[in-house]
């Protein structure tokens, strides 16, 4: 049986830089699994909030996260600052399935670093038609 092969960053459309903190590290020395999955929640409702599809304190819409799903292909530490790509692997009539690929900037690993890959269903309230059109209209980039 082979192993699983990462996706790379040119298989993502919308990129985002965030820092590691010191309090992210685990007693093992790396990134805590918690961590990764702060990544990922950030990198589809930035996403979504800069597009104008998410507005926190008014939208008819909201997300919920039914299915998460991560691979592992090498840790990350302190003070490595982390890229997170953001693609639409579907988009249905009530739920957008987002994948979330990490890749990590260290000072000596030019370039990037696959870390990890999830694959995140999000079901949206408001009605199938209402996440089919804004979704549909905003997410373009994002595929």
């Amino acid at each position: 049986m082979s192993k699983p092969q990462p996706a790379q960053r040119h298989d993502y459309r919308h990129f985002q830089v965030i820092p590691t903190r010191w309090m992210d590290n685990d007693v093992y020395g790396h990134v805590n699994n918690v961590v990764y999955y702060s990544f990922f929640d950030t990198a589809v409702n930035q996403y979504l909030v800069e597009r104008g599809v998410l507005d926190i304190e008014r939208s008819e819409i909201i997300g919920l996260v039914v299915e998460t799903m991560c691979q592992y292909f090498s840790p990350i530490t302190f003070p490595d600052r982390v890229t997170t790509g953001l693609r639409v692997a579907r988009l249905g009539h009530s739920s957008v399935r987002y994948e979330v690929g990490i890749f990590a900037m260290t000072p000596t690993a030019l370039p990037p670093r696959v870390i990890s890959c999830t694959s995140m269903s999000t079901a949206v309230r408001g009605g199938p038609s209402r996440c089919r059109k804004r979704c549909a209209r905003r997410s373009r980039a994002c595929r």
